[in-house]
């Protein structure tokens, strides 16, 4: 191997170990090939005007949109009507008894359309308003009993198809993706909380200071 070669090499694994500290060898090998395939396909789409970024978005997108088509039929069974449904009561679960605000934040959805679907939860008797114990004053969400035997149902499927949408990934893929993503959703959500309106300039400033 020349000595070029050598250097190039040595760089390769700097520029990686700097971006995934804990990573091995077999996920670095994993990395650059799937780095210039990458490449070969966004060299491609960006002859057709997309350009990296583009295309990763239209790719997050797309995939994004497939994994709503299968959750909206298979949810569909046991009586959920869409996957932003499912995900409000789930939500309520997890979150233990959440306001509507803050269910309505956590989903990332606006106030009037958050509101539409915690009343259509509501009016179907799978989620219910209970008094909040120290402030009396206040509401907050819980699932009745239906609603938390109707979400207990779905939860095999679910987990099933999170495993499919995945599945022509090997693990080493699934830990750089899932890196990848962490990444990209600590930056978008700090952004997210502080940035409003959501202008293009406002955005990348905050962006930019974020990612350095």
């Amino acid at each position: 191997m020349s000595s070029k070669k050598v250097v190039d090499l040595v760089n390769t694994w700097a520029n990686f170990e700097a971006k995934y500290p804990n990573a091995s060898i077999e996920q670095f090998c994993h990395w650059v090939i799937a780095s210039k395939e990458q490449h070969s396909h966004a060299e491609a789409e960006y002859s057709r005007g997309y350009g990296n970024d583009g295309y990763a978005a239209q790719l997050l997108s797309r995939l994004s949109r497939y994994a709503q088509i299968y959750s909206k039929d298979i949810l569909g069974v046991h009586g959920i009507e869409s996957v932003y449904e499912w995900g409000f009561m789930m939500h309520v679960l997890e979150l233990r008894n959440p306001k509507k605000s803050e269910l309505i934040e956590k989903q990332l959805t606006g106030f009037t359309s958050g509101i539409g679907i915690i009343n259509r939860l509501i009016k179907r008797k799978l989620l219910t308003e209970i008094t909040d114990e120290t402030d009396k004053r206040s509401k907050r969400l819980s699932l009745t009993k239906d609603g938390f035997a109707m979400l207990q149902s779905t939860l095999p499927d679910m987990d099933r198809l999170s495993k499919i949408i995945f599945m022509p990934l090997n693990e080493t893929e699934k830990n750089m993706l899932l890196s990848i993503l962490q990444k990209l959703d600590t930056v978008h959500q700090n952004a997210f909380q502080h940035t409003e309106p959501h202008t293009v300039e406002g955005l990348n400033e905050r962006i930019s200071k974020l990612s350095n």
